[in-house]
């Protein structure tokens, strides 16, 4: 084992031999190295793959079992010094790579890496550097996979547990002090009878015994690992004198202090050639694996070459939907002027709207369709085709839901035609835990529904259920088993993704905000993999419901990084998911509190008054493209036209850092919003392009950043105080301001290559727009 006096973390590397149940106070994280390991926590086990991470956390129950030709690290945290350090307590974390896909395991594989590289090297204040690395794991560990305790939902919170809970981390915390019962009893304001006949029944032991227990876990340590006196063992444990400690520790152990350690060392000195074994077997492994050895610095310079004749259809399929709320929202002409905005310039061709679900009757008994027609005329006029979302919670006790439906497609197709709503497309919306029950009546429901649209001759199966993929998929896989007992099959699966963890820890509901850009990519590989679990190959995919944030007035909505992150996200789903839904799309929609700011971190694209976001201009961007895919790689996105033309759209989006993640969303500063980035590194992007036809071209850029084109530093930049009123001169200023930079320049052909370069501000986005001339 490798252990420094007093350090937050302490280690060793282990063989895949079976071991007893555990349960301890320091949290344990297990990497694998080499071969196959089961690990089983809280009766569940789980099967790891070399490089698999598992965390087990303090006092949880758990073993390993025994495979062949397995190599192992196991990690310790020290669990009272993490409290005392942090002041705080109840440290909770989700970190388990076997059932979860995230892009953080990969940094912490890199930090555990870069650990064990430095147990080999030998050399002056070694100590000192292990420390440092130590703390940037741990870190790490809070800042990626910690459950803050103030974010699990807790409904019936069992009090008497959570006292418990708290008289054990007492004792444990104050263990090397002269405690007594009744120092205990007063401290949590009970009798000392009440609680020794308390203690004993929660434990199955006394107060002492478990007092002395504590104690000699922590003396064993130091018999093991220090020099000391065994009266220095003694007192510095909470035994009063050597006698003492000499007799707890032969009750329990049946050998005296100093035989133990005695007979420790021998063994140790007998297992030395094990262990050189083990380190020669670590090395090779790091050896063999040259990505281990990498520091993976990102490079801030991306070189691109774009073979103009390598083309390919693409499908942009951020454009296929726009949510546009429900009627009541588009009951409003200005609402209804914004969304046709949005219509107009960025081209969306499905407008998902929940269905009212308010059915009225009119005079002589018949259902009233005069709010639907309002709203439908509204979008059809526009060009929309419409998304219809039927809300399963609202419609389920509804019995006459059903002839309203089948009479509203009725009265729809004879007033638009039959083929226009044919062209319809509807979703059961279900987001649930689907414990089997649950399952089996929305089944029940989408079958009755399905009968209704397919009796219209509606082009696309009835879709759902929207479903918010819990931490290991659970919810969608118990989905997956009804259906096939139910004997239903449809073609598009219908998923809610947002950067949150949800599921339950230790029977408690929990939602958890993950700093893992790429969440997108992890829930849709989530999804895929469940599915092929259980043999069921749905043909689509779509995000229905997409937010960045499930609260409101958060500053990065209105900022250029929002603008980034969605240019980002679309290019990380590019050819996987087929819809992707961008949810509350104006402010207008959202503004409960009515407030006078202009800008208020809304999450729509368009602020209330209708000036533009760098959200709106991420789409915009996207909407000027080619028909043709020409390269796409993580910053950028290549295309060309029939015509000789080329676009190219690029970001430069930047990781939100600790300082976000660990504030409430609502109480992020907008004076510290610099300050919440990882790095405001600029990036350099070169371009080469080849078999491009000769002669001269212009090149359109254009460009949202803090300088040109973003609302939220243009507002900032013109007010002293939040809370100002504006007139109608400065909204037009800001409309004006609130738009992309551009410049023009030409450039020759005359070898069949182009060379472009172009540096980019932090959480930039560009267009780029190459024309040939005639």
């Amino acid at each position: 084992m490798q252990e420094l006096s007093n350090s937050i973390l302490y280690y060793e590397f282990a063989k895949g031999e079976t071991e007893s149940y555990q349960i301890h106070r320091d949290i344990e994280l297990i990497y694998l190295l080499k071969g196959e390991l089961e690990v089983e926590v809280a009766d569940k086990i789980y099967h790891l793959q070399a490089d698999d991470v598992i965390m087990i956390n303090t006092m949880n129950k758990h073993r390993i079992i025994k495979k062949n030709n397995t190599l192992y690290v196991k990690l310790f945290i020290r669990y009272m010094k993490l409290c005392q350090l942090l002041n705080s307590k109840n440290f909770y974390f989700i970190c388990n790579s076997v059932v979860e896909i995230n892009n953080n395991y990969e940094d912490l594989r890199k930090l555990i890496i870069k650990l064990l590289n430095e147990h080999f090297i030998y050399q002056n204040y070694k100590e000192v550097y292990l420390n440092k690395i130590y703390y940037e794991i741990v870190i790490f560990l809070l800042n990626e996979f910690q459950i803050k305790k103030n974010e699990l939902e807790i409904s019936d919170k069992d009090e008497d547990e959570k006292r418990l809970t708290d008289i054990l981390e007492y004792i444990e915390i104050h263990y090397q002090q002269n405690i007594t019962l009744n120092d205990l009893s007063k401290e949590f304001f009970l009798t000392p009878q009440y609680l020794a006949k308390y203690f004993r029944e929660k434990t199955g032991t006394t107060f002492l015994k478990y007092l002395n227990h504590v104690r000699l876990k922590a003396a064993i340590e130091d018999l093991k690992n220090t020099n000391q006196t065994i009266l220095k063992v003694a007192l510095d444990n909470g035994f009063p004198n050597v006698a003492s400690f000499s007799r707890v520790f032969y009750e329990n152990f049946k050998i005296k202090p100093m035989v133990f350690r005695n007979q420790y060392r021998k063994d140790n000195l007998d297992s030395n050639l094990d262990l050189e074994k083990i380190d020669i077997e670590v090395q090779t492994i790091l050896k063999e694996n040259v990505s281990y050895n990498e520091d993976n610095i990102e490079c801030n310079n991306i070189s691109v070459e774009i073979d103009a004749f390598q083309k390919q259809r693409y499908k942009a399929y951020w454009r296929e939907m726009i949510d546009v709320g429900n009627f009541d929202f588009l009951s409003n002409s200005d609402i209804q002027n914004q969304i046709s905005i949005l219509k107009k310039e960025l081209g969306f061709e499905y407008a998902k709207i929940v269905l009212d679900n308010t059915i009225e009757y009119n005079e002589i008994g018949k259902f009233d369709y005069f709010k639907n027609e309002r709203v439908f005329d509204f979008l059809l006029e526009n060009n929309f085709k419409l998304y219809i979302v039927i809300d399963y919670r609202k419609i389920r006790l509804n019995n006459n839901f059903y002839a309203y439906l089948d009479k509203l497609l009725s009265h729809f197709a004879n007033r638009y035609s039959i083929t226009n709503v044919q062209n319809w497309r509807f979703e059961l919306f279900y987001d649930s835990d689907f414990e089997d029950e649950k399952a089996i009546l929305y089944f029940e429901e989408y079958k009755k529904i399905s009968a209704i649209i397919n009796k219209y001759n509606i082009r696309k199966d009835l879709m759902g259920p929207g479903i918010f993929l819990s931490y290991e998929g659970d919810n969608l896989q118990r989905y997956l088993e009804v259906m096939k007992r139910s004997k239903i099959s449809y073609d598009t699966l219908t998923l809610s993704v947002y950067p949150y963890l949800y599921g339950k820890v230790e029977e408690e509901i929990m939602l958890h905000r993950i700093s893992n850009n790429q969440y997108m990519n992890n829930q849709y590989a989530l999804a895929k993999s469940i599915m092929k679990k259980h043999g069921v190959d749905f043909e689509n995919i779509y995000f229905t419901e997409w937010k960045e944030s499930l609260m409101q007035n958060d500053i990065i909505n209105d900022s250029c990084y929002k603008g980034a992150l969605i240019v980002k996200n679309i290019l990380s789903c590019f050819d996987e998911v087929n819809v992707l839904c961008y949810s509350s799309p104006l402010d207008i929609m959202l503004d409960s509190k009515n407030s006078n700011s202009v800008v208020s971190g809304l999450a729509g694209m368009l602020t209330k008054q209708g000036i533009k976001k760098p959200a709106f201009y991420a789409y915009y961007f996207l909407n000027k493209i080619g028909k043709y895919l020409l390269k796409k790689e993580e910053h950028l996105l290549i295309t060309a036209s029939e015509t000789k033309n080329y676009s190219i759209v690029c970001h430069n989006c930047k990781k939100l850092n600790y300082k976000y993640y660990t504030q409430k969303e609502h109480q992020v500063l907008t004076g510290s919003y610099d300050e919440l980035f990882e790095d405001n590194d600029k990036l350099t992007l070169q371009f080469q392009f080849k078999n491009i036809d000769n002669g001269k071209y212009c090149i359109k850029e254009r460009s949202i950043n803090k300088h040109f084109g973003s609302v939220q530093d243009t507002w900032l930049q013109m007010i002293e105080t939040e809370e100002i009123n504006i007139g109608l001169s400065e909204v037009d200023y800001l409309k004006n301001m609130a738009a992309p930079s551009i410049r023009l320049y030409s450039a020759q052909v005359t070898d069949g290559t182009l060379c472009l370069e172009y540096q980019l501000e932090p959480n930039e986005i560009k267009h780029i727009h190459i024309i040939y001339q005639y």
